[in-house]
């Protein structure tokens, strides 16, 4: 290929698509995340009775042809949500070229490359994205906790042990490589970055005397710990709130070159507090410095709208900007009717499809990206920037040494994939006590590069 051809395709590439007409808006929508959202690339698509596979296909001529093995079986709307389409136990096709072993949820772990414009592979790479990046595994399953949230370990991802590897993003380089392959080469269009994020449950921990004394009788009788009593009465004395950590956050963030972000909570508590003049103080200089504030929704259903149409007016009152940004509180989470109450509300994008037991990627994902309503089969104007890690899950580990090592493992794995390291450290987990062992995991998330 000459010199000319190859800047042409650094620069940006067409790939038409070719499927059969049937799940057309499911088909769409795996496309427009791997092909424009990580690879980066244009496309169109071409749905019609007589393709039976997915069929991509160059500018230079060349095809890559990836079986349907599941929408096949599924043709008309809906029927794949049962429990008989939950993918078997995986298998596994290894490419050298590839970093990691190509998960097979439907399909077969066989490519042909037929000829030197030509591969013929027999994994369902579609059907694998739509499944993690839509979670409808989750509305069929339906097993929720008392929190209304989705189990790790009900998941197929965590039975699997595919948890800890961002499933989609290894399509899209599998996609890559195949590509190369056919003279066509797709270049890496995204950076690793981190979002660090933190979750306002309580602004202050103290109100008043009463709440101190309270947090006094707390560390005899529950932590049976004398000197942690000391201490709170010592923080108190000293008007040294154990929450207020917002100075210290921000200036962790700004000596590592972050973006911090505040989610806040509108609770009875936080209400009362937010209006004084040293929150204001805070949110000020949490904009005036370049960082952010989003709404951390304590409702997930579209039963209690109305509720979270008053937190989001809230907020725009109080902070005198549009809420843009969303994580729900305990990440309690339904698929798809959160994201519809979201929409509603405005939010543009949301944090919080994470499963708070285990570190790791939900959707199969590390960057932002678009969200699918299964039951109205269409893309949502919400985008998903999932959460990767978080400070709670950490202290679940055995050991701080393992914690440690799960964590490496994770940040590795997300700049491997040019992905965005998406981190929550709550203000309130920086306790003498209850953290002290664990802080120093938080100063090695933002000084990994």
């Amino acid at each position: 290929m000459s010199k000319h051809y190859d800047i042409l395709f650094l620069i940006r590439i067409m790939i038409h698509v070719y499927f059969h007409n049937s799940n057309v808006p499911e088909k769409s929508y795996v496309c427009k995340v791997i092909l424009s959202e990580i690879l980066g690339q244009t496309y169109t698509i071409h749905a019609a009775e007589q393709y039976s596979d997915y069929m991509f296909e160059f500018e230079n001529g060349a095809k890559i042809t990836f079986r349907d093995s599941f929408f096949s079986l599924y043709p008309e709307p809906y029927t794949y949500l049962c429990k008989q389409a939950l993918p078997k136990p995986p298998l596994f096709y290894t490419d050298s070229q590839c970093p990691d072993k190509i998960p097979v949820l439907y399909g077969k772990p066989t490519v042909t490359q037929q000829s030197e414009t030509s591969i013929k592979c027999d994994i369902d790479i579609i059907a694998a994205a739509f499944f993690m990046l839509s979670r409808w595994e989750e509305s069929v399953l339906n097993t929720y906790d008392s929190e209304g949230r989705f189990l790790a370990k009900e998941s197929y991802a965590y039975m699997y042990d595919l948890l800890k590897k961002p499933i989609v993003h290894i399509y899209a380089e599998f996609f890559r490589v195949l590509a190369q392959r056919m003279q066509v080469k797709i270049p890496i269009v995204h950076t690793f970055k981190k979002t660090i994020t933190h979750d306002i449950d309580y602004f202050l921990k103290w109100n008043s005397p009463l709440d101190a004394i309270k947090t006094c009788v707390g560390d005899i009788v529950k932590r049976k710990s004398l000197k942690q009593c000391f201490h709170t009465i010592a923080c108190f004395a000293c008007k040294k709130d154990p929450y207020d950590t917002y100075s210290k956050l921000l200036d962790l963030s700004e000596k590592h070159g972050c973006i911090s972000r505040f989610y806040l909570l509108f609770s009875k508590k936080n209400k009362q507090q937010f209006t004084s003049k040293y929150a204001q103080t805070v949110f000020s200089n949490i904009i005036k410095k370049g960082h952010e504030l989003g709404v951390h929704y304590n409702h997930y259903t579209l039963d209690a709208i109305n509720e979270m149409k008053r937190d989001t007016e809230y907020f725009e009152h109080v902070l005198q900007q549009k809420a843009v940004f969303s994580r729900q509180h305990f990440l309690r989470f339904q698929y798809p009717e959160t994201f519809q109450a979201l929409a509603i509300c405005g939010i543009q994008q949301d944090s919080s499809l994470y499963y708070r037991e285990i570190l790791g990627f939900r959707t199969g994902m590390c960057i932002q990206h678009s969200v699918f309503d299964i039951h109205l089969r269409t893309v949502l104007t919400i985008q998903e920037l999932p959460l990767l890690c978080m400070d709670v899950t950490l202290r679940n580990y055995p050991t701080v040494t393992q914690a440690e090592y799960e964590l490496h493992e994770l940040l590795h794995t997300t700049k491997q994939y040019q992905g965005n390291f998406v981190c929550l450290w709550h203000n309130s987990s920086f306790d003498e006590f209850e953290w002290k062992q664990y802080e120093y995991l938080y100063t090695k998330i933002l000084s990994f590069s």
